[in-house]
């Protein structure tokens, strides 16, 4: 199994146990940054997020983004430059 795809599952997995969405989207949008700053050849360092949980209702997006960025603190550290996220209840 590749960086990128031990990548996905494990921001799958801990977005799935934190909120229990039930829409969840998580693409590896890395090979689209090739030439920008943060991209690493053969590396996830980008990724989209698409998730809708009712955790979210009645929060506001920067919160709620600050939610999930918290929950993945291990991948901001260990290499991920970028996530785009589509967030709503």
């Amino acid at each position: 199994m590749t960086n990128k795809i031990k990548t996905s599952i494990a921001i799958k997995k801990k977005l799935n146990k934190e909120f229990s969405p039930y829409l969840l989207e998580v693409d590896d949008v890395s090979e689209m940054h090739k030439g920008h700053k943060g991209y690493k050849e053969g590396q996830a360092t980008h990724f989209a997020i698409k998730i809708k949980s009712e955790i979210f209702y009645g929060r506001q997006k920067v919160e709620i983004h600050r939610l999930i960025n918290s929950v993945l603190t291990e991948e901001w550290e260990n290499g991920v430059h970028s996530i785009s996220i589509n967030a709503e209840a």
